[in-house]
């Protein structure tokens, strides 16, 4: 009797080390530079305009991120080829590999701002976290505030642009509890806020 174990189950949680570990770090070595009186005089010094050199770094994170994303959604569609426990469910496996790559942009694009704005290592850090989580917790606190002073007030905010799923981030621990129609929505939402935060 051969027992069999679902990939994406396992393979979720391997795909939240991207946005939340790997990417953060990632940002915050690329642009270590601008911490650094040494190393930023030199990178100011080079013949190459600003934005280029930003958007350089950006696009050089961006295609890591792909390639690390790519690599980690091959591995397990290796181990389900070759070995026979292993079954993937490709209905959860594809939205899995679309939310790493939206939220890994998202937090790319927060860190980018963050630490374009900030000059140590502690607030390039925090700033881009306050960037990425603290508008969604301020609406979600407002929302409550509002059905706590209001009872007779109900908000049905379902899948509009004020639930929670719009963040990216909130949504990607409540994965299998959301159905991808407002996935379309929440990506779209996602990318066009991470386009302002990158421009």
């Amino acid at each position: 009797d051969v027992r069999y174990v679902d990939v994406p189950a396992e393979f979720f949680y391997i795909t939240l080390i991207i946005p939340f570990v790997i990417v953060p770090m990632m940002m915050m070595s690329a642009f270590s530079y601008l911490r650094a009186r040494k190393t930023s005089d030199f990178y100011h010094a080079l013949p190459v305009k600003r934005e280029t050199m930003y958007f350089s770094t950006i696009f050089a994170a961006l295609a890591w991120i792909v390639a690390l994303i790519v690599v980690a959604s091959i591995i397990p569609l290796g181990f389900a080829a070759f070995g026979s426990v292993f079954r993937i469910d490709m209905s959860v496996y594809w939205p899995i590999i679309a939310r790493t790559m939206v939220s890994s942009f998202f937090v790319l694009s927060c860190f980018a701002l963050g630490v374009s704005l900030t000059g140590n290592g502690f607030s390039n850090f925090f700033v881009p976290v306050m960037i990425a989580f603290v508008p969604r917790i301020v609406i979600l606190a407002i929302l409550a505030m509002l059905e706590g002073f209001t009872p007779f007030l109900v908000l049905n905010i379902g899948n509009t642009i004020l639930s929670y799923e719009y963040n990216i981030l909130f949504g990607m621990f409540d994965f299998f509890g959301v159905d991808l129609v407002p996935f379309y929505g929440t990506a779209i939402y996602s990318i066009v806020i991470s386009l302002i935060y990158l421009v």
